[in-house]
């Protein structure tokens, strides 16, 4: 494809990719502070042009828009005829792209003091997670940048680690299916104090996070024309739960089904086949229920523990097929978590980005950035 540049002309084409997020050092002539005139976005637009010597058209401002959205290491085509330096140049405008973008897209308080915490105390890590956004684009933030961030802040992965995907992957599905007890199982990947924060305080930035995800999809199934529970103490008193301990679990809390059967007689049998019908489409596990000594159904542990990337587990029926017992009864089977060693057969293929994930929601969600 030919694209119109001011000085001369090469040959780009258009293809997608990942946004990315900013850091400190930078070279002050191409990331001064944009003019009040223009938005952030506008005057990023303007320095990619400058930078790639692109006249203002329309297929300028879509190569502009791709390294914007999809970083620079997914770009390749546009950069192949670009010295280093000018890379340097486009890597120094999409990180400061980045920072902005999150400053003024992301609304949550909880998260902007979170980040000015990580830049203040930890400034390297900040600015290589920056640095990796703006690289990688939206690579990896899944299907939510907040969760994706917080993990990244908390756990200080260095480059070969995401680039491997397989700890952070474990960590995003055991933090979906277990909600933050789950991350007890990673305790050699945070700090003893920073992880008894994020347990105990309903103020940390992983159980915000977690209740960030979680809402909607939440909100969703309670609005449902099936079960419609419309009281809002009762959705408040589940999306704890949740946070706290996953999908499954989250629901099956005594808080919850105390809530829901004493207001709401009859409608929790009918949330948990919601639930089942929304986990089988995310490409979630859903547990086998325990057969107890009378003869009751009770509500199983979930291991998420052996679920080691978020490319393994191989759901074909979420349901299983009882087992006949010799004297012709049918009998619950025991969930066999032998098959949810690996992590490379479940595919879920995020619809925002390449990155195979599990656990989104049903909604879009703003800002992959």
């Amino acid at each position: 494809m030919e694209t119109e540049v001011c000085k001369e002309t090469s040959p780009l084409s258009s293809s997608q990719t990942s946004l990315g997020s900013a850091g400190s050092n930078h070279n002050h002539d191409e990331t001064s502070s944009m003019p009040s005139s223009k938005s952030y976005e506008e005057e990023c637009i303007s320095r990619i042009f400058q930078v790639l010597k692109l006249c203002d058209s329309c297929e300028s401002k879509i190569i502009a828009r791709r390294l914007m959205i999809n970083g620079i290491q997914n770009c390749g085509d546009v950069l192949e005829q670009q010295t280093e330096t000018d890379k340097k140049k486009l890597l120094d405008i999409l990180k400061i792209y980045v920072k902005q973008y999150w400053d003024k897209k992301i609304s949550e308080e909880w998260f902007h003091k979170f980040l000015q915490q990580q830049a203040l105390e930890k400034s390297t890590i900040y600015d290589q997670i920056v640095t990796r956004t703006a690289t990688y684009g939206s690579s990896y933030m899944k299907d939510d940048t907040l969760l994706s961030l917080t993990i990244q802040f908390l756990c200080e992965f260095d480059e070969e680690t995401m680039k491997k995907g397989d700890v952070f992957n474990q960590i995003w599905n055991t933090l979906i299916n277990e909600g933050r007890q789950g991350i007890q199982c990673y305790k050699n990947e945070i700090l003893g104090e920073l992880l008894k924060e994020q347990l105990e305080n309903e103020q940390s930035p992983l159980y915000l996070a977690l209740r960030g995800y979680f809402h909607q999809p939440l909100e969703n199934l309670f609005k449902d024309k099936e079960v419609n529970i419309v009281k809002d103490d009762i959705l408040e008193i589940a999306l704890d739960c949740v946070a706290n301990h996953g999908w499954w679990l989250g629901l099956h809390h005594d808080k919850v089904t105390k809530s829901i059967n004493s207001t709401e007689p009859g409608k929790f049998e009918t949330l948990i086949e919601k639930l089942k019908e929304y986990l089988t489409r995310q490409g979630l596990p859903i547990p086998i229920p325990n057969q107890s000594s009378s003869g009751q159904s009770s509500v199983p542990s979930l291991n998420t523990s052996a679920l080691t990337d978020a490319k393994s587990l191989s759901i074909t029926s979420p349901i299983p097929i009882p087992n006949q017992s010799s004297s012709g009864q049918s009998t619950v089977p025991s969930s066999n978590t032998a098959d949810l060693t690996d992590a490379k057969s479940l595919s879920i293929t995020s619809p925002t980005t390449k990155t195979i994930t599990t656990g989104k929601s049903d909604t879009f969600r703003p800002g992959h950035l």
